[in-house]
């Protein structure tokens, strides 16, 4: 199975309903930096969702899944490093981008304005 790789971004409201009931969503696209440095969305749109939250916790999730791939990896890593400094090395790198991608799903990182 193959999943849709990041980075991704969540604008929000950016499709606007014309019925009360539903209002607007939160749209998931592919993220890229522009000229200006940038975060912007590259206008293609890989789903809706119907509340902030879920948006971004699924434009967070290919930064997940390679956190939790780095961590999984790491028995093996142990096992060829006797010395323990390869180990200290891929556990900082890999703490750091974990906090990162968790910053992202819980929408404590900065996001563009829609």
């Amino acid at each position: 199975m193959s999943h849709t790789p990041g980075p991704l971004i969540a604008f929000g409201m950016m499709i606007k309903d014309t019925t009360e009931t539903v209002g607007g969503m939160h749209c998931i696209q592919h993220a890229e930096t522009n000229k200006r440095g940038k975060t912007v969305g590259t206008g293609m749109s890989l789903g809706y969702a119907y509340n902030r939250e879920d948006a971004v916790l699924w434009a967070a999730a290919p930064e997940l899944l390679m956190a939790c791939k780095a961590v999984a990896h790491f028995p093996t890593v142990w096992a060829n490093d006797p010395t323990g400094e390869v180990r200290k090395q891929c556990w900082a790198e890999t703490l750091t981008d974990l906090k990162a991608a968790i910053a992202k799903a819980e929408n404590t990182t900065k996001q563009p304005a829609p």
